[in-house]
């Protein structure tokens, strides 16, 4: 898990430049190679034109194969979910992975506050 504060928020003059969101998810993934990269992204985008910015440009300051990886957007399911985005990005992840549907067994999750907060977290399939 790994957050950050950027200084630009949802009431700043200016938007957010993605650099901040992408050193999170970046930090969050680690070291991973190509073999040990999320093979989903669950984000909170939701719409909205200042967090559709912010990812725009995080995706474009992203290294390319981190980039290029599927993306689920959980607004487009259940609407503007607020603070519980990222429990709910939690249970999405552990539903997944419990009936299959992710295909893989590491997913990123990344969430954007209107504070400027940005948060992502790694989560991995337990194999019991």
């Amino acid at each position: 898990v790994e957050s950050a504060d950027d200084q630009l928020h949802r009431l700043s003059a200016e938007l957010p430049l993605g650099d901040v969101l992408a050193t999170v998810a970046q930090a969050a993934v680690g070291g991973a190679d190509a073999r040990t990269l999320p093979g989903l992204i669950i984000n909170g985008l939701n719409g909205d034109h200042w967090q559709s910015w912010d990812l725009g440009h995080a995706l474009v300051r992203s290294p390319p194969a981190l980039a290029a990886i599927p993306q689920w957007h959980p607004a487009e399911s259940f609407g503007e979910i607020g603070a519980a985005m990222m429990p709910a990005m939690f249970c999405i992840v552990a539903r997944a992975f419990d009936r299959s549907y992710a295909r893989t067994d590491r997913i990123l999750t990344c969430v954007n506050g209107n504070d400027g907060t940005k948060a992502a977290a790694l989560l991995s399939r337990s194999h019991h």
